[in-house]
């Protein structure tokens, strides 16, 4: 029950399960004020029309709620004069209703209308399903309730200001690396011991894992970048307090993307090389291994005090080719993979400088 509770806490302590619930408060209170405001205050006869427009305007980001308002409001502006034009010009029934709907799913393909553009179909199905003739001499009062709609949804994204999604970007980005600090101390803790190509399967499964979760990084930082776009809160971020740029999250994404590719190849040398668990060096072994544990250790917490990574390693590499023990069969192994380490150890020295960096910001 403790582990379900833990959950439920990190679960809606969240930036993203927290978004989700502003955004259904603000959805809601922007449908329920609009419904009010038709009823009681212009007495229409589509109460329902305003209301659905505030739906469909409200996003989470203030630029995005404004672009997705300005496509509603034209897209249901055509969808009254396609209205208009059925019902003044042709008799409406069921042929001249299937007209309008395939016009307007025709219009709902136009590029800059693409994403609301639906709203034509959907408003002309609100007035000639009404009846157009009972409609007909209020037109301009609909389309009144259509820009209420839309003013509605961006006032009250405007008042419950929309929130900059940089923690929600930044706690993904750092989930990324200690996950990927975790598989590299993995590897080392299976290595320490007698392993097999079982072992080494998991690996890359939880690396093929952590490359799927990439992309749904990818998704959260440019959500991240547009949260910040026409964003008024950025109001009230303390002057002269450095922020969090999206160049930095992209940057930081790129160097996982790479990091990804060397975990890869060094767990794929590892299990392709046949016999290499018997016929490590001891030497080489001990090093090594203890090398790509205090990498993932740092990726996991870079506030660890450990040595840098990349000077131990340049050592290994000096005093194994001084040894003339090593087999030239052995070298292209052990290449690979003080290679792919070093490659790694450039993440590492960047996820541990970042992390410093906003741990100095932070105290300023």
């Amino acid at each position: 029950m403790s582990e379900v509770a833990a959950r439920l806490k990190q679960k809606i302590s969240s930036p993203a399960f927290q978004s989700d619930v502003l955004q259904v408060f603000k959805a809601a209170l922007a449908a329920t004020v609009t419904w009010w405001i038709s009823v009681n205050l212009l007495h229409s006869q589509l109460p329902f029309l305003a209301p659905w427009v505030a739906l469909m305007t409200m996003q989470f980001t203030f630029y995005h709620t404004v672009i997705s308002g300005i496509q509603t409001a034209i897209a249901s502006v055509i969808g009254v004069g396609l209205s208009f034009v059925i019902g003044t010009y042709l008799d409406v029934n069921v042929w001249t209703f299937g007209l309008a709907m395939v016009i307007g799913l025709i219009g709902a393909r136009i590029p800059k209308l693409r994403a609301e553009g639906i709203g034509i179909a959907t408003t002309s199905i609100f007035l000639l399903a009404a009846g157009f003739d009972d409609q007909q001499p209020l037109l301009l009062d609909r389309v009144l309730e259509i820009f209420l709609g839309v003013a509605i949804a961006i006032g009250i994204n405007l008042i419950i200001f929309p929130p900059l999604r940089d923690r929600e970007a930044n706690m993904v980005v750092d989930g990324l690396d200690q996950r990927m600090g975790e598989i590299l101390q993995k590897i080392a803790d299976d290595l320490s011991e007698k392993w097999n190509i079982d072992n080494a399967d998991e690996w890359l499964r939880e690396i093929n894992s952590i490359n799927n979760e990439l992309e749904k990084a990818w998704n959260s930082v440019r959500f991240a970048r547009e949260s910040r776009r026409v964003n008024p809160r950025k109001i009230r971020i303390q002057r002269g307090r450095p922020q969090p740029t999206e160049i930095n999250y992209e940057a930081n994404l790129t160097r996982i993307d790479e990091g990804i590719a060397h975990l890869r190849h060094l767990a794929r040398t590892l299990r392709d090389t046949p016999n290499i668990d018997s016929d490590w060096d001891p030497i080489f072994q001990q090093q090594w291994v203890a090398l790509v544990h205090d990498a993932g250790s740092l990726l996991s917490d870079p506030k660890q005090q450990i040595d840098p990574i990349r000077e131990r390693l340049a050592k290994l590499s000096s005093e194994m080719s001084e040894d003339q023990k090593l087999s030239s069969k052995a070298w292209p192994i052990y290449g690979s993979l003080l290679t792919s380490l070093f490659h790694l150890s450039a993440l590492v020295d960047d996820t541990v400088a970042t992390r410093k960096m906003e741990e100095t910001e932070q105290d300023d």
